[in-house]
């Protein structure tokens, strides 16, 4: 069976060329990169931009974290204790790399905001993405 030795070397040649392909577009992405010109100030602008915060009244976030508050309440407010309650208990998780530090308490079932009730949130909500 003289099939076998010469499979191999078919095998053996597709492999290199492959691998010299590989090696050479290792070389060009390194070569055309060596001569790159320096970021212009605006660059260096954009790589440092960082969003302002958006105020709490004014954050579909804080917002959606509110939805299950009872009824009558202030679901804005609700959501932002909602958050905050979940950041320090990440907080803690990762001081302490505790599971058991993390400890979300079940919420009532009963007396969900309904989507009609939340008021100026349809408001906020759709209104912009309309729009767009």
């Amino acid at each position: 069976m003289k099939l076998r030795p010469a499979l191999k070397m078919i095998f053996l040649g597709l492999f290199s060329l492959v691998g010299l392909c590989v090696v050479l577009w290792l070389a060009w992405v390194l070569y055309i990169n060596l001569f790159d010109e320096p970021l212009t100030p605006e660059a260096q602008a954009m790589l440092s931009y960082r969003a302002e915060a958006v105020p709490d009244a004014e954050n579909g976030y804080v917002m959606v974290a509110g939805f299950t508050a009872p009824a009558g309440s202030d679901w804005k407010k609700i959501g932002a204790e909602r958050i905050a309650r979940y950041n320090e208990q990440i907080r803690a998780y990762r001081k302490s790399g505790n599971e058991n530090e993390i400890n979300i308490p079940a919420e009532e079932e009963t007396q969900k905001l309904e989507f009609s009730e939340c008021g100026d949130c349809e408001k906020i909500l759709i209104e912009p993405a309309i729009k767009v």
